[in-house]
């Protein structure tokens, strides 16, 4: 079998994130994700402020019916509560 990309192990700085979290089943993660975005880069606009580099989903649970998820955005710096 061919070998698709290398596999690799980032340590990085950490960094403050913004996230929205979701349960939804694999047939649902292409809208929620997209809905999670929109509303995190509303959130943003509103707080006049932007990405600090590239959104990322994180995932947990084995369940494809009901996985946990985590749609993320680094932050340059924590926003205000």
């Amino acid at each position: 079998m061919p070998r698709i990309s290398d596999i690799e192990m980032l340590s990085l700085p950490e960094m403050p994130i913004l996230r929205i979290r979701k349960t939804a089943n694999v047939s649902e993660l292409p809208s929620i994700i997209a809905g999670g975005s929109a509303a995190i880069g509303a959130y943003l606009r509103e707080a006049d402020s932007v990405p600090a580099g590239v959104p990322f989903v994180a995932f947990a649970g084995e369940n494809p019916r009901k996985l946990q998820l985590e749609i993320c955005f680094p932050l340059p710096e924590p926003l205000p509560a």
